[in-house]
C-alpha cells in the first residue's frame, strides 16, 4: 500500500546553517518546489545529523516560505550535494538497502573511467589515447605521436597537478598547474633525454598519473576553449544536457574550473566566434553528451547527475576528457536566464521524485460497493491522506485510458473498505468498465485527480482477432498479458471493428489464463500496433486518434525507398547502403546492369520476401531472372526487358512500387549465404537496446534469406566465429561494428519518423568482410529468434515492447529481466 513519500538533500554543515537563519538560498528554493509539485516532502540536512541507529535525519524542511527544524525517518531518495561529506557515512549511507540515491556512483577517477569506457565501441572513438602513467616511455611515445602529451593525477581536481608537455621542434616545453594559478615553468631538453620523469620534475610527487595524448585544442583569438555538459535526468528518467564554451586565459593550455576567462553559451559561441566548420556542432557535442551519459551508466551505475568535459580540435572534432560527479552549476548562474537556471537546479529532485515513486509500485484492487450514493469514490482517512485528496473539495477526479470521471469524495472509517482497495460505488462498474478485484497501479497526476492502470491496448487485424474468438491460441499474446499483469496492469486486445470512436470505447479481447474474454474497455491511451496485413487499418486509426494518445510504432509501415533517403544523410550510415535507385522504366535496369554484374528488384512496401527478383545478363541479349515462388526456386529467361511489367505484375502495385539494388556478395556460411537480422528495441526506461541478433541462411539456390521463404536461422556468434577462423573477419570488431551501426540507424530513423519501439534490421557482411544494412522493418516480426529456439530471447522481445508501452503511459514499468538478460 502507498505511503508518504519524502526525499532528502544531504549537504554540508555551512549550507543547513544558512538555511537554519531562514535565508533561503536558490538551489534549496528549487529543489524544494520541484518536490512540492511532484506532491512529496523533503528534508535538507547535513552529515552530521544522521541518526543511525534510529534510522533518521534532523534537518530543514521548506513550509509556507519558512524554513522548519525536522525530524524524519530516513529519506526515500538522496540527494547528494555534500562535497566534503566523510567517505565512512557516505559508505554507511550506501549500504542501507532501502536507500537509493539520485547517484549511485560518486567519484570517476580517471583511470578507472578510462578504462571503463574504452570496452563500449561507441564512446572509444572519443577517447584521447591514454594509459597509466609508469615509465618515461610512455611519454615519449606520445611526444613522438602527437606533439603533446598530458599528465593528470588519477584523483585530482580542477586540473591541480596537470602536467602538459610539448614537443617544440624536438625540445620540451613544460607548463605546470599548481594551486591558485598556472605556474609556466620552460625546461628546454632533448625529448630523448626525457628519462626519469618524476627526477626532472619534483612538482609530480608520489601522485599518481594518467598519461593522455595531447590535443591540439580550437582556439578563439588564440585562447583555447572547451565545453561542459551538464548532464542530468528529469522526472521522466530522460537525460538533458546543458552546455557552455569555457574559454581559457591567452597563453594557457587549460580551461579548467577557475582557470577559464569567460563563459559562453555554446550555440551562439560556436557560430558567432568560430567559424563555419563549427556551425554544426553543437548538435554532435548533444549526441555525445547524451551518448557518454548512457555509457557511464553501463559501465558503473545509475546516476541522475553528471558533468563531462568534452574538447573541440582545430578540425572541429570532439573529444571526451573528463566525467564528474557532483558538479558545480556556478557557470551557469550568470549564462542563463531564470527559468533555465531554475531547471537545472530543479532537475535532480525531479529524477530524486521520480526513483522514490518507481521504488514504490501503488498497487490497489478495484472494487464496487453496494450504497446510495452513486458516482462516489469510498476512501479511508489513511487513503485520503496518501492520495492527496485531504482537502476540502468534495470531488475527486478518477481517470482510466479515456474515460475520466468527476466522482463524489466519500472518506469513511468502514473496516470493509481496505487500505489495498480502492471502493467504488456499484454504479460505476458499467463506467470505469474494469472487472472487479482487478490489480492495478494508482498514481496522482495532481491533487485531486488520481489515474489507474496501466492498461495497454494491442492493435491486431480483424482476421486475427476472429481466430481469437474462435479459440486460437497465441503464446505471445499470453506473454503480452503476463508481462502486463507482472506490473498491476491490463492489456487488452482489439481490431479497428472494435473501436466506438464517439465514446472512445473499444470491445476488447482479455486473456483470463484459460479463454478469451470480450469486455467493453476504455480506449488505451499507449497502443502496442501488430495489425499485419491491411495498412489501411493502421492509417486510420492514428489519424482518428488525438494528440492525447500514443502508438507505437509511429508508423504503420517503414518503405524501403523512405528509410535509404532518410539513412543516406546521418554520418556514418551512408557507407553501410547499397546502391538504390526507385524503378521507374525498364532503362533504369539497363543501366543498373552495367554498373553491376546482377542486381536486385524489391517491392517498396512488402515483406517476407514477397516480390523480391534478382537479375543478370544472360546469353546474347537476354536476361536470367531468379526469385523464390512459394516454396521452390524459380529461373526464367527474358529476351528482352519489355516484358518486365508483366512480370512483376501484382506486385508493382500491392507493393507501392519497387526499388532496385545493387547484389551484395554475401558472406557464406558452410556452403549458403547468410545476412542476419538485428532487432533494437525501447526498453523500460525508454533508452534503445539491441535484444537479439540471428543469422538467416538461404535456402539452397534461393535468392532471399527469410525463414519465411525456405531459410534457416543458425546462432550469429558461431556463424561470426566461423568468419573469424576463415580470417576473413575480426569477429570481435566487426560485432562491436554492427552494435554501433545499429544504434546509429535507429536513432535517425527515430529523428525523421518519430517514436518507435522496436525496429527489425536486415544487414550482411560480403565476401570481403564489409558491414551493410539490406533495409529498416518498422514492424518486425520474430520468426527468426521463434526458429532459433531460444526461449528466453523469445520472452525478452516480446516483453520490451510491453513494457515500454507502460512507461509511455506514466505508470512503473519495472524491469524484471536478470541483469545478463539485459545484453546479448
Amino acid at each position: 500500500m502507498l505511503r508518504t513519500l519524502c526525499n532528502g538533500v544531504l549537504s554540508g554543515p555551512a549550507y543547513i546553517r544558512i538555511l537554519s537563519k531562514n535565508k533561503t538560498l536558490k538551489s534549496a528554493q528549487c529543489l524544494s518546489d520541484a518536490a512540492e509539485k511532484k506532491n512529496m516532502g523533503v528534508i535538507f540536512f547535513s552529515y552530521d545529523d544522521i541518526d543511525f541507529e534510529r534510522m533518521e535525519v534532523n534537518g530543514y524542511s521548506l513550509l509556507g516560505g519558512l524554513w522548519e527544524k525536522k525530524t524524519l525517518s530516513m529519506p526515500s531518495v538522496i540527494y547528494d550535494q555534500a562535497h566534503s561529506c566523510p567517505a565512512k557515512i557516505r559508505r554507511k549511507l550506501m549500504e542501507i538497502p532501502t536507500l537509493r540515491f539520485v547517484n549511485e556512483k560518486i567519484g570517476f577517477w580517471k583511470w578507472e573511467t578510462h578504462q571503463a569506457l574504452d570496452r563500449f565501441s561507441e564512446i572509444r572513438d572519443f577517447l584521447p589515447e591514454t594509459s597509466f602513467f609508469e615509465e618515461s616511455d610512455q611519454i615519449y611515445s606520445l611526444l613522438k605521436k602527437y606533439g603533446k602529451a598530458v599528465l593528470k593525477p588519477v584523483h585530482g581536481l580542477k586540473a591541480m597537478g596537470l602536467i602538459i608537455l610539448v614537443n617544440d621542434n624536438g625540445k620540451i616545453r613544460f607548463q605546470y598547474r599548481g594551486k591558485g594559478k598556472d605556474r609556466m615553468n620552460y625546461k628546454f631538453g632533448r625529448v630523448e633525454e626525457l628519462h626519469d620523469l618524476r627526477t626532472q620534475f619534483p612538482v609530480m610527487g608520489t601522485e599518481k598519473y594518467i598519461v593522455q595524448q595531447g590535443l591540439e585544442l580550437a582556439k578563439y583569438e588564440d585562447r583555447v576553449f572547451d565545453v561542459r555538459a551538464l548532464m542530468q535526468k528529469d522526472g521522466s528518467n530522460m537525460w538533458h544536457a546543458s552546455l557552455c564554451a569555457k574559454v581559457g586565459p591567452s597563453n594557457s593550455e587549460i580551461t579548467a574550473l577557475g582557470n577559464w576567462e569567460n563563459i559562453e553559451r555554446v550555440e551562439s559561441f560556436l557560430i558567432s566566434k568560430c567559424g563555419s566548420k563549427f556551425n554544426n556542432l553543437s548538435a554532435r557535442l548533444k549526441q555525445l553528451a547524451v551518448l557518454t551519459a548512457e555509457t557511464v551508466e553501463k559501465a558503473f551505475a545509475p546516476v541522475g547527475e553528471i558533468a563531462l568535459d568534452i574538447a573541440v580540435d582545430k578540425n572541429a572534432d570532439c573529444w571526451l576528457l573528463e566525467v564528474n560527479s557532483m558538479p558545480s552549476k556556478a557557470m551557469f548562474y550568470d549564462l542563463f536566464n531564470d527559468e533555465e537556471l531554475s531547471d537545472v537546479l530543479s532537475r535532480p529532485m525531479e529524477y530524486a521524485c521520480y526513483l522514490a515513486k518507481e521504488s514504490l509500485m501503488q498497487k490497489c484492487r478495484v472494487c464496487y460497493l453496494e450504497s446510495d450514493l452513486q458516482q462516489t469514490l469510498f476512501l479511508t482517512p489513511k487513503q485520503s491522506k496518501e492520495f492527496n485528496l485531504d482537502h476540502e473539495k468534495a470531488y475527486v477526479r478518477l481517470t482510466v485510458g479515456s474515460a475520466s470521471l468527476l466522482l463524489r469524495k466519500e472518506i469513511s472509517k468502514n473496516n470493509s473498505l481496505g487500505e489495498n482497495k480502492l471502493t467504488l460505488s456499484r454504479d460505476l462498474k458499467t463506467t470505469v468498465f474494469i472487472p472487479e478485484d482487478t490489480e492495478l497501479q494508482v498514481r496522482v497526476i495532481e491533487p485531486g485527480h488520481l489515474e489507474l492502470g496501466p492498461l495497454i491496448g494491442v492493435f491486431i487485424s480483424p482476421k486475427k482477432a476472429a481466430a481469437l474468438v474462435g479459440g486460437k491460441t497465441d503464446r505471445v499474446y499470453y506473454q503480452f498479458t503476463n508481462k502486463t499483469k507482472s506490473v498491476a496492469g491490463i492489456c487488452c486486445f482489439f481490431s479497428i471493428g472494435d473501436i466506438d470512436w464517439e465514446n472512445k470505447l473499444i470491445r476488447a479481447l482479455l486473456w483470463d489464463g484459460s479463454t478469451w474474454i470480450s469486455r467493453i474497455v476504455p480506449l488505451p491511451k499507449v497502443i502496442y500496433d501488430r495489425c499485419f496485413g491491411e495498412r489501411s487499418y493502421g492509417f486510420e486509426l492514428r489519424n482518428k486518434l488525438d494528440s492525447d494518445y500514443r502508438v507505437i510504432n509511429s508508423l504503420p509501415k517503414l518503405g524501403k525507398w523512405e528509410t535509404i533517403q532518410a539513412l543516406k544523410n546521418t554520418p556514418g550510415v551512408k557507407k553501410y547502403l547499397p546502391d538504390t535507385i526507385v524503378y521507374s522504366s525498364k532503362s533504369d535496369i539497363a543501366d543498373f546492369l552495367e554498373k553491376y554484374q546482377s542486381i536486385y528488384l524489391k517491392p517498396d512496401m512488402l515483406y517476407k520476401g514477397k516480390g523480391i527478383y534478382r537479375l543478370k545478363r544472360g546469353p546474347g541479349a537476354s536476361y536470367i531472372v531468379e526469385f523464390r515462388d512459394d516454396d521452390t526456386n524459380e529461373i526464367i529467361h527474358l529476351p528482352t526487358l519489355d516484358d518486365l511489367d508483366e512480370m512483376l505484375g501484382k506486385y508493382l502495385e500491392i507493393g507501392w512500387g519497387y526499388i532496385v539494388q545493387e547484389t551484395i556478395e554475401l558472406s557464406y556460411y558452410k556452403v549458403y549465404p547468410f545476412d542476419f537480422r538485428l532487432l533494437y528495441q525501447k526498453d523500460w526506461q525508454g533508452s534503445w537496446q539491441p535484444t537479439y541478433i540471428v543469422a538467416r541462411i538461404a535456402a539452397p539456390g534461393s535468392v532471399v534469406t527469410s525463414p519465411r521463404s525456405g531459410g534457416a536461422v543458425a546462432d550469429f556468434n558461431t556463424v561470426l566465429d566461423e568468419l573469424n577462423n576463415q580470417e576473413c573477419i575480426n569477429s570481435t570488431d566487426m560485432y562491436q561494428e554492427i552494435i554501433t551501426a545499429g544504434r546509429k540507424i535507429v536513432e535517425s530513423i527515430e529523428d525523421k519518423f518519430g517514436d518507435f519501439v522496436e525496429l527489425g534490421l536486415d544487414m550482411a557482411i560480403d565476401k570481403s568482410g564489409k558491414l551493410w544494412l539490406i533495409e529498416v522493418n518498422g514492424k518486425p516480426l520474430k520468426v527468426s529468434i521463434k526458429k532459433l529456439n531460444n526461449a528466453e530471447a523469445f520472452e525478452r522481445c516480446h516483453n520490451s515492447p510491453i513494457e515500454y508501452a507502460i512507461y509511455l503511459s506514466g505508470f512503473i514499468a519495472k524491469d524484471t529481466r536478470k541483469p545478463e538478460e539485459q545484453l546479448i
